[in-house]
């Protein structure tokens, strides 16, 4: 098995039809690990997301996941490599069934019997809401059967944006306790979100401003610094 992190990243920059958001940008993820992108709306969290898997245009810079340069690949390959992404919106299909949803997404991943027991092992509500269609759940709903759509999968790597947006408090703990044992069972995981008590489940956190990494380190740390607590914590915008 190679030492080499599950994610690396290398003085990115990427945006879209030729405007630059985030640029060097450099980080990486272990196998094992939760590492968080903090900052405030508009630092390009979410179009670091998109460039890691192939949604943004990528101007400079290297992807690498597990050692492999991904740069020019397409989303689908990959997809197919091992990556995983749960869009701050979700991509679910509104006129299926929550298991039709289920079953598109564990296509030719795995057994689909197996992936989908395992869903719902995990997610409990989704057994209880398996036959009724996805544009009839609630928003918290949504976003629970949207992240069972990416563990199906069985990525190595899960990309994260806002996973627990929309979800009661009760929901989105259980949200962030998945998290720690997808770690646990030595996935990576790239989580941007903007609830505080996200700090209680990640080992290491990059803070992002003005589309550029501007501190990095343990999380506990960065959350003890006034700067996080203006920009992170309060919600304030930074623009692009």
């Amino acid at each position: 098995m190679s030492d080499a992190p599950a994610l690396e990243i290398e003085d990115l920059a990427a945006g879209y039809e030729g405007s630059t958001i985030i640029r060097e940008v450099s980080l990486s993820v272990d196998s094992g690990e939760v590492v968080g992108i903090l900052g405030p709306n508009g630092a390009g969290k979410s179009t670091l997301m998109k460039t890691i898997v192939g949604l943004a245009s990528r101007y400079e810079g290297v992807i690498r996941f597990q050692g492999t340069d991904v740069t020019g690949l397409s989303t689908h390959e990959r997809s197919r490599l091992g990556i995983g992404y749960l869009p701050q919106q979700d991509s679910i299909f509104p006129e299926f069934t929550v298991e039709d949803n289920l079953e598109l997404a564990g296509h030719a991943n795995r057994s689909e019997a197996e992936g989908i027991e395992t869903v719902y092992e995990q997610f409990p509500r989704l057994r209880d809401l398996a036959s009724r269609r996805a544009t009839l759940l609630s928003g918290g709903e949504r976003k629970m059967l949207a992240l069972g759509c990416a563990v199906i999968t069985d990525p190595d790597l899960y990309l994260l944006d806002e996973p627990s947006d929309g979800l009661a408090p009760n929901l989105a703990a259980d949200v962030f306790e998945r998290i720690e044992d997808l770690a646990g069972e030595g996935k990576a995981v790239l989580i941007n979100e903007q609830k505080e008590q996200v700090l209680d489940h990640i080992d290491r956190a990059y803070l992002l401003g003005g589309g550029t990494v501007t501190d990095e380190g343990d999380a506990q740390r960065l959350l003890e610094e006034d700067r996080l607590e203006r920009t992170y914590l309060s919600g304030e915008s930074a623009g692009k």
